[in-house]
């Protein structure tokens, strides 16, 4: 890595799927990335291994993180303040990846409030809980951005908005969507640029896997979201719900 300072960003689930697969890119993108990857147990991942075997600890480090779990996270955020080159000149950028899928595509009648509950501790208290520890970070960063992974199902003016199913799912998705919105306007003053975006149909474990009727593979996916959105969004993008292809879905 050279003397200029390095963009670093933090990314969360990143022991499979959209995660790994961010982590695998942002590496693959430029020198100058320093790429922190957050999962409950990245030891586990054998994609993470391989990465941090390729590309070593200057580029490259994982942290031990449940977002769902308040110690987990101020526990990570004490690992994380100390790695170079954090240390010196904050995080950078921060992309919220963790999520689950529970009650699949149950609609109201057959859903529970057990499955709520997980989908809004993750997909919802998660980054908030994320956010707000790792924001004494950001600020003093100098890229100051924060992309949350939603999905087109918490939209209430599109399409997914017309149908009964996966409520559960639905629900944390726009919450996620109103509190990064709301985030947006908050921060607004101190130059950050919040954007929550649908990385479209992708082949996720969600979606029945590489052989599921989705239309985008993960590689897609995140080629196409950081192209459009993660490098491309600034602070006139902030609190806008964007689409992996750069065009801009109602919430």
């Amino acid at each position: 890595m050279s003397s200029q300072a390095p963009t670093s960003y933090l990314i969360t689930g990143a022991s499979r799927g959209l995660g790994l697969e961010l982590t695998r890119q942002l590496l693959l993108a430029s020198p100058q990335h320093f790429v922190i990857a957050a999962a409950r147990d990245p030891a586990s991942s054998v994609g993470l291994l391989a990465l941090a075997q390729e590309y070593g600890v200057d580029r490259l480090q994982t942290v031990k993180m449940d977002v769902t779990s308040e110690g987990s996270v101020a526990s990570a955020v004490q690992l994380v303040e100390k790695m170079d080159p954090v240390a010196q000149y904050g995080l950078d950028v921060l992309i919220h990846s963790a999520g689950v899928f529970a009650g699949g595509h149950a609609s109201f009648s057959n859903s529970t409030l057990s499955e709520l509950t997980t989908n809004l501790s993750t997909n919802l208290y998660g980054p908030i809980s994320v956010t707000t520890s790792f924001l004494p970070l950001l600020r003093r960063g100098r890229g100051r951005k924060i992309f949350l992974i939603s999905s087109s199902m918490g939209s209430l003016g599109g399409p997914m908005g017309e149908t009964p199913f996966s409520i559960s799912y639905s629900i944390s998705k726009s919450a996620l969507n109103m509190f990064s919105l709301k985030l947006a306007r908050e921060l607004s003053e101190e130059g950050f640029t919040v954007v929550p975006f649908h990385p479209g149909y992708v082949k996720t474990d969600m979606n029945g896997g590489p052989e599921g009727p989705a239309a985008l593979t993960v590689e897609e996916s995140i080629s196409l979201s950081l192209q459009n959105v993660i490098f491309k969004a600034t602070l006139k993008d902030s609190g806008t719900f964007m689409v992996y292809d750069g065009s801009v879905m109602p919430w």
